[in-house]
């Protein structure tokens, strides 16, 4: 994480079992930093570039999850390589279909990434920005219209 940041996000992801996520999330690399059964079943793990929370949905249906977050690194393909090298040591291979899965790094427009999917659907997009000489720099102005919700509360709604 970097120091000078005021604050940090932490996903709270849903998943069918605590004990799965745990065993994938460990074979990656992460370390378990906390697990709670009661009242209800939580864990957390952290690696040095995410840490993330689970809790347990047992009707989730991971084919249909759209829980995702974007992790910025800054060398991404290091944390493929890392990630894979672990979950070959830990399974004897690494899978690039169905759940879980990692995939390879590629080249999109804004950036360089590559996507885990973990055993509940969650999809982890871990990607390290393109670099660029200069800011890009225009000389159109753009006039952006105020919102509903920013001319309420400049009114004290």
């Amino acid at each position: 994480m970097s120091a000078n940041r005021e604050s940090v996000t932490i996903p709270i992801f849903p998943c069918r079992s605590i004990d799965e996520q745990l065993e994938f999330y460990q074979a990656l690399g992460f370390e378990l930093t906390y697990r709670q059964a009661k009242p209800n079943l939580y864990a957390c793990v952290r690696h040095r570039i995410v840490e993330l929370h689970f809790f347990v949905w047992k009707q989730l249906d991971p084919s249909a999850s759209y829980s995702m977050c974007y992790v910025h690194v800054r060398d991404v393909d290091a944390v493929h390589k890392e990630f894979c090298e672990n979950l070959k040591n830990a399974y004897g291979k690494v899978h690039s279909r169905d759940f879980p899965r990692i995939t390879k790094p590629n080249n999109l427009a804004e950036d360089r990434r590559c996507n885990l999917i973990d055993p509940a659907g969650n999809r982890l997009l871990i990607g390290q920005k393109h670099a660029s000489a200069a800011p890009v720099q225009t000389e159109q102005t753009v006039m952006v219209q105020p919102s509903w919700f920013a001319n309420a509360f400049s009114r004290g709604f």
